[in-house]
């Protein structure tokens, strides 16, 4: 994929999501900011699951004749969070299966994401957690096992 993106000459991305906006509001004369700003509120809720990257290249053949290659790649992807919560319309999730859409796949191998604030939060939690099972655990110990930091410690890897 790096090496598509690398020599590729332009890249479309295409996105699933869980609904759609109400295009009641979408008029046909309004500006790419305005139809921008409609989906983007009356989306709001509804997430991405599947992320297309598309990148496209020129190519000549033997004749000289240009070609357009493209080479594609789609990525399941969903958010990671205690309290991930997301909304969806029946209709948009019965067209995705309909499309062959792997709902399995999206959960057993797709990639979880959250954003840096939620990620610092989590992370801090875990630590904060950590800590507090520190302080129980040489609580607990007689004074002659008080070092108990190679012990009963989980990292958690970047």
């Amino acid at each position: 994929m790096l090496k598509d993106i690398e020599n590729c000459n332009f890249i479309a991305f295409d996105g699933e999501f869980t609904g759609l906006a109400s295009e009641r509001n979408i008029m046909p004369f309004d500006t790419s900011q305005e139809y921008y700003e409609k989906q983007l509120k009356t989306s709001e809720g509804f997430i991405m699951i599947q992320l297309g990257i598309t990148m496209f290249k020129n190519q000549k053949d033997s004749e000289g004749v240009e070609h357009l290659k493209a080479s594609s790649y789609n990525i399941y992807v969903y958010p990671q969070s205690k309290n991930a919560l997301f909304k969806c319309q029946g209709s948009c999730l019965s067209f995705l299966a309909s499309n062959n859409f792997d709902f399995n796949k999206l959960f057993s191998s797709g990639i979880s994401f959250c954003n840096a604030e939620k990620e610092e939060k989590m992370r801090k939690e875990v630590k904060e957690r950590q800590e507090i099972r520190m302080e129980q655990l040489k609580q607990r110990m007689s004074s002659e096992e008080q070092d108990v930091s190679h012990r009963n410690f989980i990292p958690v890897p970047e």
